[in-house]
């Protein structure tokens, strides 16, 4: 199993943090983020994000029938 990169500056745990994104193809473009939760039909984790907006999706209606003003 390979490791991820480890940070080499002074900012570690920004630096820990891109680098393990990074190390997992998590990082997104501008247009790829503006789009989301839609992505790329063959995107690596497009699963994820399909699965996140249904969790959103269910979330949103939960509160809709709440039918009253909420205070979140």
């Amino acid at each position: 199993m390979e490791l991820a990169p480890q940070p080499t500056g002074s900012n570690g745990f920004e630096e820990m943090y891109l680098a393990v994104r990074q190390y997992e193809q998590r990082v997104y473009t501008d247009d790829e983020v503006a789009c989301l939760p839609k992505i790329a039909w063959l995107h690596k984790y497009r699963w994820e994000w399909e699965l996140r907006q249904r969790s959103a999706n269910r979330l949103l209606n939960f509160l809709l029938q709440k039918n009253r003003p909420l205070n979140i």
